[in-house]
């Protein structure tokens, strides 16, 4: 128990370590979000509702693959905004409900104007000369608008209320769920993730298509989901990675072409803490003015890594149409 107290005093301290007045969980929350505007902007069609929705669609066919997103991708959402919300505040207080205008909010902010751009416009599918334009969604827009706010706030609550145990459930709830994401693809879908090929799909869009796919179960809009299928027959999807069934080393493989860069970036930010926790336990000067440093030097390195890793994957078909990975 004294262990633990000690390591959850030492992480706390880190949040008040201050770099030209702003925390390390500052910088690396700003980080996360000029990212994740970075790969809005750069992804084609990004406010396309059509093109993006029939994009997630295709990578999520299985019905059981569906069932395990229904209960993975909200909480991954609801514990990122978690995480983000240790950032500063930007009215400077530390309680109260200002305290939760931080990171947390603009993160939110973004999704739902995101939503609401998507959500609210007419949407065109053309098939070959046709072209038929469907009305606007806002009801899955509206919830997935009300459920970001509603995780937002409550996240925000939560850390206020036990600020040195909150972050623990929000980063053990994000390796939880993004595992069960994962074994989802692995399991039934045999088929890498999107977000192998389509980054936003899988951290800004997935969240509303999930809530999508959850009415057209419940039967709302059948001439919308009729004619999304329509579409979504007609992407090229790439041969599967894997089989399951024929063994656990191709298994083995294929999570490995999805997840070795991203595991690359979690062992980056892994030793980035460990040294930020071993300068609070120390206490050395030296270390401690050299924690920048080392921190760029990690992350870059695990950056080159993960992008060296994943271009080193690659397969040819088997006689069955599946992809032997090898690294």
């Amino acid at each position: 128990m004294a262990g633990a107290a000690i390591f959850s005093n030492a992480f706390m301290s880190t949040l008040s370590l201050n770099l030209h007045g702003s925390s390390w969980v500052d910088i690396i929350s700003w980080i996360v979000m000029l990212a994740i505007f970075f790969v809005a902007v750069r992804t084609p069609n990004f406010l396309d509702f059509k093109t993006n929705f029939c994009f997630y669609s295709a990578y999520h066919q299985d019905a059981r693959n569906q069932d395990v997103h229904f209960f993975g991708v909200w909480p991954i959402v609801w514990t990122a905004l978690g995480l983000l919300s240790y950032s500063h505040s930007f009215s400077g207080n530390t309680s109260g409900f200002s305290s939760y205008i931080n990171c947390s909010f603009v993160a939110a902010l973004f999704y739902m104007c995101y939503y609401a751009i998507i959500s609210f416009r007419p949407i065109k599918v053309t098939d070959g000369p046709t072209t038929k334009t469907f009305k606007a969604v806002p009801l899955p827009g509206l919830l997935a608008i009300s459920l970001i706010f509603l995780g937002w706030l409550l996240v925000n609550v939560f850390r206020e209320a036990y600020p040195s145990k909150a972050w623990a459930v929000y980063l053990i709830g994000q390796v939880l769920c993004w595992c069960l994401q994962l074994w989802g693809h692995a399991i039934f879908e045999g088929q890498a993730p999107a977000l192998t090929h389509n980054l936003a799909q899988a951290f800004i869009m997935a969240p509303e298509f999930v809530i999508i796919e959850v009415l057209f179960r419940l039967g709302w809009n059948n001439e919308l989901k009729e004619g999304m299928e329509e579409y979504v027959k007609a992407i090229p999807l790439p041969a599967k990675h894997y089989d399951y069934k024929t063994g656990w080393c191709e298994f083995c493989f294929g999570v490995t072409f999805t997840v070795v860069g991203l595991m690359w970036l979690l062992t980056g930010a892994t030793v980035a803490l460990g040294l930020l926790l071993a300068t609070q336990l120390s206490g050395h000067p030296a270390l401690t003015a050299a924690f920048p440093l080392l921190v760029v030097v990690c992350f870059v390195l695990t950056a080159v890594l993960g992008a060296y890793s994943i271009s080193r994957v690659q397969g040819k078909p088997n006689d069955e149409g599946y992809v032997l990975v090898h690294v």
